[in-house]
């Protein structure tokens, strides 16, 4: 079994975006200790922004708030 901060490295190379964690079976078997771990390291599961996009959703996304930022300079 893997902890989720080394579940999500492994797994962000392959593509996901998020992973979900369902504490049910940690809680039954550590109770509250297990509990706070899987907070604790939860926490750690952090991922980048860039990571997550290609230089051609950057792009889309600069486009995007730009296009924005025009709309409401000109609604006032």
């Amino acid at each position: 079994m893997l902890c989720a901060s080394e579940f999500a490295r492994l797994a962000v190379v392959h593509g996901a975006v998020a992973i979900m964690l369902d504490p049910h079976e940690i809680v039954s078997v550590l109770g509250r200790e297990g509990a706070n771990y899987m907070i604790e390291n939860g926490i750690l599961v952090t991922l980048p922004a860039d990571a997550l996009m290609s230089h051609d959703d950057e792009y889309k996304v600069a486009e995007k708030y730009a296009f924005l930022d025009r709309r409401a300079k000109e609604s006032g």
